[in-house]
């Protein structure tokens, strides 16, 4: 760790942003803290959607605090290369134990690629991070069934959507004037949930949190008079923005879809208890035994809820 803490923060700031990648991330997030708008980024004010916003969001939030220097865009970045070789070391140490976990962590460390990209604002670096914690999350739900960290890790859900509208209108005023007019709308969405299962006798409780937010944008525009009659409006823009807070609670269990396979992946189907119920996929799963013809099986024993 204090090893790639030096190679990581030594002179990070020295060098300008010379390359065109690091340059344009930089101008989006700096854009982001001055418009305050952190839901669409802007680049060179037009909207830039080619890259997932968590990095952009980091370096916003660097620029709040340490102000818009060349250090502060590529802190996040060398965070996530720290914190990357902090995750190597735990895996390793949950797969193959003691004695090789510190090597596992010092070749990564010194690896070309993740010591160049946590020097440079990438996307890179904060991906490769996430996927760590996923792959430990993973690693210690299977080797520890009882523990509490590995599901913790594991169930840290997020989504982002855009959606664009291409809207038209087609209407007669006074006098049977028409009138015309088309435009682009947009509406951007973004959900984070957490949660944690507990096994029990009956089935799974899954308590869970989430935060919701939604915006809806219409440009302004004005109606084409076709046949001159003088009617035609002039719209100005509109924004609407909506958000929600979520707790609740799933539960779940296995079926037993026939005599010789129970249907693991129904264990991930939920029935919402949560209030208010919204999510399209909380619904109940039915399913019943049956013989399938053709074949007979001993009976086995009911193992589990």
């Amino acid at each position: 760790m204090l090893l790639s803490a030096v190679l990581a923060f030594s002179g990070l700031g020295v060098r300008p942003l010379i390359s065109p990648a690091e340059a344009r991330y930089a101008l989006i997030a700096r854009e982001m803290v001055e418009s305050g708008d952190w839901i669409q980024p802007h680049f060179n004010h037009a909207r830039f959607y080619e890259k997932p916003p968590l990095t952009y969001w980091c370096v916003a939030a660097s620029y709040r605090l340490f102000g818009f220097t060349e250090f502060a865009s590529r802190l996040p970045s060398a965070l996530a290369y720290v914190g990357t070789v902090l995750l190597t070391f735990l895996l390793a140490l949950e797969l193959v134990g003691s004695g090789t976990a510190p090597l596992a962590a010092l070749i990564y460390a010194t690896s070309l690629g993740p010591f160049l990209f946590g020097r440079f604002l990438f996307t890179d670096t904060l991906l490769v991070f996430c996927l760590s914690v996923s792959l430990l999350g993973l690693a210690r739900t299977i080797r520890r069934p009882g523990s509490r960290a590995g599901p913790a890790m594991l169930y840290v859900g997020a989504s982002l959507a855009a959606t664009n509208y291409w809207m038209s209108t087609d209407r007669f005023a006074l006098a049977g004037d028409h009138l015309t007019a088309s435009f682009n709308a947009e509406s951007f969405g973004a959900r984070i949930e957490t949660g944690y299962r507990v096994g029990t006798v009956v089935g799974t409780l899954t308590p869970y949190a989430a935060v919701q937010a939604q915006n809806f944008h219409t440009p302004g525009y004005r109606e084409a008079d076709v046949n001159n009659g003088g009617f035609g409006l002039a719209f100005n823009a509109r924004n609407a923005t909506d958000t929600r807070s979520e707790l609740g609670t799933r539960f779940d269990r296995q079926i037993l879809v026939d005599r010789d396979t129970r249907c693991a992946c129904c264990r991930y189907l939920p029935t919402s208890l949560s209030l208010p119920p919204a999510h399209p996929l909380h619904r109940p799963v039915h399913s019943s035994s049956r013989e399938r013809p053709g074949r007979t099986s001993p009976p086995r024993p009911h193992t589990g809820p």
